[in-house]
């Protein structure tokens, strides 16, 4: 009867499976999606340069190509004709598919403010255009990387559980005293512990692999717990006796954006354990009704209990630390957006540093706070409000370009930003350097990772039965001899 057990487990595995190829699919649209934009940025450049009308190029190079882009195309045009400080126009900015995208969305709707201009002999257009392609074609080289480091990977730690019914037959058919072993209490757990590693290495290279993973925002748990008001009201209490404690995580969690706060962060650790905890609770009963697990699963059962609330209330902690340890490049992506994005403005005598920073919070997401209070209150404590900025960036490079926009007080911005675009180059070719290093380093840990099923099966289904198996029959000989 076990052998259903062993099946459902397998049929969630592979549930889960179909769940990554489904993120494989999203990542290869992504990839698609930035091919798709490299090409329609160079139709658009020739079709701009040939009648000089940013609407007409644009429509005329959407007719060259007839693909899915296209459809985020006519939302950008839909966007641009309602104006960019409209309400359809910040929403388009917001949930663009990408930046580029929304940079694209940035530089049009500028061009169709202020004009265009001829800058060091070349259109303003143009060469903003340029840069804007050059992040996209680093983008496209990073996902090839991506796609090389980890290739393989899911699968390499889907496919070992698959295996635990063909070992055990095998066993059973090599040394009868093999059964004990599966039918019994430890053939449960160490299957249970089979499904876990397996379902937790798929989950750890998820996260480490897809970016549309570790965005998303996993707080069902704590959401569910936290409508009960006791339950919140407990948690309050516990947050004040230990503020200091929690303060700085608080913050940390809201610069990567992947829980709302600390209240939500530590229910969702509460409440993930108590599920695991009250499943396994109730599926383990059923199951060790069916196997040969005698008396002695009792003391197992209570230790299983505690082990299973441990998994689930450390998972977001694991969570958090791979989004830790990912958020340097973020810092590293979002301020070379902002590079980009004062680039595509600059040139425009007609730009003020208030709405450069109404551009930026738009685009914002690792610095979205601290640059939202420096909007707010920029029209009536304009230098106190970069002031703070600068303090609460705490990332070099966007320090350095808080304090270009402070400078515009003295000097008119085009000068403010004179070094910018020779800046850029350097954080572009550094930001390259460590984001590949950053995608060889989770290469290697994933591929470490994914081994870990493999290890699992092979250990505790059929090394170590069959080593207890020869030291019990090693042991009888022992005693019929002594």
């Amino acid at each position: 009867m076990l052998v259903i057990f062993n099946i459902i487990l397998m049929a969630l595995t592979a549930f889960y499976g179909i769940y990554l190829f489904y993120l494989r699919r999203k990542e290869s649209e992504r990839v698609k999606l930035l091919r798709q934009q490299e090409r329609f940025m160079g139709n658009l450049v020739s079709e701009y340069g040939a009648n000089e009308n940013l609407m007409e190029a644009l429509e005329n190079s959407m007719r060259r190509e007839d693909t899915l882009y296209n459809h985020e195309n006519n939302k950008m045009l839909d966007a641009l004709s309602d104006g960019a400080d409209s309400e359809s126009g910040e929403y388009f900015v917001r949930h663009a598919k990408n930046s580029f995208l929304s940079l694209l969305f940035a530089l049009c709707a500028t061009i169709r403010s202020y004009g265009d201009s001829v800058y060091d002999g070349v259109s303003l257009f143009a060469r903003n255009l340029r840069y804007i392609k050059d992040e996209l074609r680093a983008a496209l080289l990073l996902s090839e990387e991506k796609k090389y480091q980890f290739s393989g990977l899911d699968m390499l730690s889907l496919l070992p559980i698959f295996f635990t019914i063909p070992i055990e037959d095998w066993a059973r058919g090599i040394d009868d005293e093999m059964t004990g072993y599966y039918s019994g209490i430890y053939g449960i757990v160490t299957l249970l512990i089979c499904f876990f590693v397996t379902i937790g290495s798929m989950w750890i290279i998820s996260l480490m692999e897809y970016d549309s993973a570790s965005n998303a925002r996993a707080s069902f748990f704590g959401n569910l717990f936290l409508k009960s008001g006791l339950f919140s009201y407990l948690l309050d209490r516990h947050i004040t006796r230990n503020y200091s404690k929690y303060l700085r995580l608080n913050e940390e969690l809201k610069k990567m954006s992947v829980y709302e706060d600390i209240k939500l962060f530590i229910a969702e650790r509460i409440g993930s354990g108590l599920i695991f905890m009250i499943s396994v609770g109730i599926a383990m009963p059923v199951f060790l009704t069916m196997g040969d697990s005698g008396t002695d699963s009792f003391p197992v059962f209570l230790a299983v209990l505690p082990a299973a609330f441990l998994t689930g209330f450390l998972m977001p902690k694991i969570r958090v630390m791979i989004y830790h340890y990912r958020n340097k490049n973020r810092m590293m992506e979002e301020t070379l957006l902002f590079q980009t994005l004062i680039l595509l403005l600059m040139h425009y005598s007609e730009i003020t540093v208030e709405e450069i920073l109404s551009w930026m919070e738009r685009f914002s997401d690792v610095f979205r706070e601290s640059i939202e209070r420096a909007v707010d209150d920029f029209s009536y404590r304009r230098k106190e409000s970069l002031d703070r900025l600068m303090e609460e960036l705490s990332y070099e490079p966007a320090v350095r370009l808080a304090e270009c926009m402070a400078a515009c007080d003295e000097i008119e911005v085009t000068r403010a930003f004179y070094d910018l675009e020779s800046e850029r180059e350097y954080y572009m070719e550094q930001y390259r350097q460590s984001a590949f290093d950053s995608l060889k380093e989770r290469g290697a840990f994933c591929r470490l990772i994914a081994f870990a099923p493999f290890v699992s099966v092979l250990a505790l289904r059929l090394i170590i039965p069959f080593v207890l198996v020869g030291l019990t029959e090693l042991s009888g000989y022992s005693n019929m001899f002594g």
